[in-house]
């Protein structure tokens, strides 16, 4: 389960520090946010395991109305995602990716449907 989600919508250098678990002590972990991305950082508890560090940093495309989040190498290894540094997957690299749907709004559909209806009257004499 995730929890604790923030965004990072400006460019910069985020900085935090991992509580680490029973195996790992905790390490200083950071994502760069460059100009046209947006940084993303939750915790995630996973099988008795709790607060696992996941960091994302995303670029962003913009398609026929939809806003895809594509994700990007963060921690310089040249695998797009991050190295997670606790929990039971470190080491494994985690990237999320998302797409965010723009609905057409109740009023485009009710305009619509209007205008089928008067065609109908009208081809029907």
């Amino acid at each position: 389960m995730a929890h604790d989600v923030t965004f990072y919508w400006g460019s910069g250098t985020y900085n935090f520090d991992s509580i680490g678990d029973s195996v790992t002590s905790g390490v200083n972990i950071s994502m760069t946010v460059n100009l046209g991305q947006v940084g993303m950082h939750f915790l995630s508890d996973w099988n008795g395991n709790t607060d696992i560090d996941v960091l994302n940093v995303f670029n962003i495309s913009h398609v026929n109305g939809d806003t895809t989040y594509i994700p990007t190498v963060v921690d310089g290894n040249g695998i797009v995602g991050f190295a997670m540094v606790d929990g039971p997957f470190q080491g494994t690299d985690m990237a999320t990716s998302f797409v965010v749907a723009t609905p057409v709004p109740a009023a485009v559909w009710l305009f619509g449907s209007g205008l089928l209806v008067l065609a109908g009257v009208f081809s029907n004499p």
